[in-house]
């Protein structure tokens, strides 16, 4: 291994348990200091994004035959990370979007998201 990366297995070995612990020690401050809606958020996000890798993964590898149905799985996910990702952003920069109130950008949000599931539907044909 050292020959071909350049990297000795002792290198290797004291550099899992320092990632392992700063993984845990990031993990414990986000846990420690996210608010629970703004967790929320994050998750939603990652189940987008997970969805969409799915849903890719299954169009290239076994069959993505009604093609349009499978924009429209892809066209969604998408579009429901890229409206959490900016509610998040409003939301945690309140600095930068002063002139808005945080109901109104909940409410953009939601109308948002309705917008994309009702463009995807139409899409599916």
């Amino acid at each position: 291994m050292e020959r071909s990366l350049g990297i000795s297995l002792k290198d290797v070995s004291e550099l899992i348990p320092s990632l392992k612990a700063a993984f845990n020690g990031v993990g414990q401050k986000y846990v420690a200091e996210a608010h629970p809606k703004l967790r929320l958020l994050d998750n939603l996000m990652i189940l987008s994004l997970v969805t969409f890798v799915l849903q890719l993964a299954y169009g290239v590898l076994f069959n993505r035959d009604p093609f349009y149905s499978f924009i429209a799985g892809v066209f969604c996910s998408l579009g429901v990370f890229a409206m959490t990702a900016s509610l998040r952003i409003q939301l945690t920069d309140p600095a930068s979007f002063t002139q808005y109130a945080s109901q109104r950008l909940v409410f953009e949000y939601v109308i948002g998201t309705l917008l994309v599931f009702f463009s995807s539907l139409l899409l599916m044909g």
